[in-house]
């Protein structure tokens, strides 16, 4: 009876007010999110219909936030962190808005769309480890699992709502319409951080501004390269990169193998939500686990076997149900992950660390672009049969050779 009584010590967080609007912050940013990928590719498919040109649209963020990711992490030790996120979403609006207009006119080019997504990414590289920083600052280094559950479970929720409003607008009104509701999300998102207040920074000494760049960029990446295991995070992290060949896919699955169109892809997109919402929810109810590592590979695991299992399915209930079972484990997967990394980093250096993973949790777009171009050369069934090659064998070798992460 007292376990049925007692709630989960996540759920508690949101009495909190500035915990529960940033919570509530992260729904409209991933319905963003997720309605500018999905719009991208759709509208890149639409206008070139090459595989290729999706994974470079949904891909090339990627390239962009790992160029920028370290500088950025210095800025996020620099400047206020909320200002940067509430800055960060308004840029997201400003790019959002042009594609938009170009759409409406008729006047959208491929090169429109690789222009916006190299910006788009150059955004994101200050957004994501000012994003987890901030997190810090607001609840704490000790509630972090329980926080990062909540707030995964906002932005899967985020995944589900996003696909289906884009998706059914992009079906009945155009690609354009894709456009406006990101810009949309994301200014709302804005708008809720204006109200959201932290503590001051934990533990966590400030940058100088006039310190020198790269000797602060220098002293992050040797913190991570010695200090175990969070080299070999680093390189769990870099198994997202062929993992995600198969999400580029899945619009060319929607449209010319599953024939169900902009609306079908849109609840491929909208299970593959559900599947890290419920992953997340179960994440927040769980106990502390010790042994987060083995967690890490079984959910790894999982999601390759389910790309596998996707890439030869011919069935459209088939594929939904793999969609769903993928994103619950790539929920955990990721929710482990991240705490995991913020837990073993100092608080000295947890800036830019946090850049440093930040930098390679860009791995997973720029696999789009290795999908695109493996299945345009090879096929789309052997694309996702190298990946899953490439990205099981890299997971289990690593968790074998680091007795720091077999520790955790």
């Amino acid at each position: 009876m007292n376990l049925l009584k007692r709630r989960p010590a996540s759920f508690e967080m949101l009495a909190e007010v500035n915990f529960r609007r940033y919570f509530i912050a992260d729904l409209p940013f991933e319905v963003g999110a997720t309605a500018r990928r999905l719009t991208m590719g759709w509208a890149a498919l639409t206008l070139t219909g090459s595989q290729f040109w999706v994974g470079l649209v949904t891909g090339l963020p990627g390239l962009t936030l790992a160029l920028f990711g370290p500088a950025a992490g210095v800025a996020v030790d620099r400047y206020d962190r909320r200002m940067l996120l509430i800055l960060v979403r308004a840029s997201f609006v400003a790019l959002s808005l042009p594609l938009w207009a170009l759409a409406l006119s008729g006047a959208l080019q491929p090169w429109h769309l690789l222009v916006a997504t190299l910006c788009v990414g150059a955004v994101r590289a200050l957004s994501l480890p000012a994003l987890r920083a901030f997190l810090t600052d607001l609840v704490g280094r000790e509630r972090l699992l329980s926080a990062n559950s909540l707030t995964g479970a906002s932005a899967s929720a985020g995944e589900l709502i996003g696909p289906l409003i884009a998706g059914f607008a992009v079906a009945w009104f155009g690609v354009g319409s894709g456009f406006l509701i990101t810009a949309v999300a994301y200014g709302t998102c804005a708008l809720i951080l204006l109200r959201v207040r932290s503590r001051p920074a934990l533990d966590v000494p400030q940058a100088t501004i006039g310190a020198p760049m790269g000797r602060q960029l220098a002293e992050g990446i040797a913190y991570v390269v010695k200090t175990p295991p969070l080299l070999a995070l680093m390189v769990v992290t870099a198994t997202q990169l062929p993992a995600g060949v198969v999400t580029p896919l899945i619009p060319v699955y929607a449209r010319e193998i599953l024939d169900v169109g902009a609306t079908g892809y849109g609840l491929m997109e909208a299970f593959l939500g559900v599947g890290f919402l419920v992953g997340a929810l179960l994440t927040s109810s769980m106990p502390d686990i010790r042994k987060k590592g083995i967690v890490l590979v079984v959910t790894a695991l999982c999601w390759d076997a389910g790309a596998l299992a996707f890439g030869f399915s011919r069935s459209f209930p088939l594929s939904l149900g793999l969609l769903f079972t993928m994103g619950v484990s790539g929920a955990v997967h990721s929710i482990f992950l991240l705490t995991l990394f913020q837990q073993v980093a100092s608080d000295r250096m947890q800036g830019r660390a946090l850049s440093m993973y930040g930098v390679l949790t860009a791995s997973f777009p720029l696999g789009f672009i290795l999908g695109g171009w493996l299945a345009s050369t090879f096929g789309n069934e052997a694309a996702i049969m190298i990946g899953v090659a490439i990205s099981t064998p890299v997971m289990l070798a690593t968790y074998a050779l680091s007795p720091g992460l077999r520790a955790r």
